[in-house]
């Protein structure tokens, strides 16, 4: 199933035309500076990545919020929310997200996780295809197998496709995680690593975006660590239509894959969501 998934998204990335008007964590419709002779681009929705080094620097912001209700036989409800910050200046580019997820079944709450994301970027030549990183992901999920879940990694990032239409960067480098289990919602017996955990990871990271219409487009992201108490796994294919140059709809489909969890559980966790995103 998680190679049917990845085959999907390889498929879908190479068949549908999209724009360059979709938010990803990284924007990748104007790459990072690299050519030093072109005109400054316009920019757009978290489009921080400008063609010439800026004076000055680029802020860009998103907001999306989603919500789901059902009454009747049965009464569930869920709201999800995303916003999203970034700036470039000259050779660097930093990147902040923060994710909230709350669901209420029949009065009884069924869901709650938020997740801080933090990244920063500088480009080591002028017209390279090569730039440092650094990032921290931050998890706090009181209904899955760990209650917090940190990852930090350092390393290097390349671009490896760099067109209009196309654009593919990869991430690589070491780091460190630190997992807390979810004693609250599971027994000591059920989990298979009740300890908390510290341990060094490899991080690898794929952003790909396709853009060539001006009203839809679709993004990608694969992330994937690997540490000696577990492997994971995250996809994320979302689509966006834009119905304003400030306004949009999108649909997220994301993928959470653990090679280890708890008896009973599933290993594999996926999410769909339809938002409205708001450009600032």
């Amino acid at each position: 199933m998680r190679s049917l998934y990845l085959v999907l998204f390889c498929l879908c990335a190479a068949a549908v035309p999209v724009s360059a008007t979709l938010y990803h964590p990284y924007r990748l419709n104007n790459p990072m500076p690299a050519v030093m002779d072109r005109p400054t681009p316009q920019v757009d929705s978290l489009s921080y990545y400008s063609d010439q080094e800026t004076s000055a620097g680029l802020w860009d912001m998103e907001i999306e919020l989603g919500y789901f209700g059902q009454d009747g036989n049965k009464n569930s409800h869920a709201f999800n929310s995303r916003t999203a910050l970034s700036y470039q200046y000259g050779r660097s580019r930093s990147f902040g997200e923060v994710r909230l997820y709350t669901a209420q079944s029949d009065g009884e709450r069924s869901g709650q996780r938020s997740q801080l994301k933090l990244q920063s970027d500088y480009l080591l030549l002028p017209q390279s295809n090569s730039y440092l990183f650094g990032n921290v992901d931050f998890l706090e999920d009181k209904f899955g197998s760990y209650f917090y879940n940190v990852t930090a990694a350092i390393g290097l990032g390349f671009r490896v496709i760099d067109r209009d239409t196309l654009k593919l960067e990869l991430e690589i480098g070491p780091g460190f995680r630190h997992q807390e289990p979810n004693l609250d919602e599971l027994s000591d017996s059920d989990l298979i690593l009740p300890e908390t955990v510290d341990e060094a990871i490899g991080k690898g990271t794929a952003r790909l975006q396709w853009d060539s219409s001006a009203n839809v487009s679709i993004t990608g992201l694969l992330t994937g660590v690997a540490g000696d108490s577990n492997q994971t796994l995250e996809g994320e294919l979302s689509i966006t239509s834009n119905i304003t140059d400030s306004i949009a709809v999108k649909f997220s489909q994301s993928l959470r894959y653990q090679s280890r969890v708890p008896d009973g559980l599933e290993s594999r966790d996926t999410t769909t969501s339809f938002n409205l995103l708001f450009r600032l």
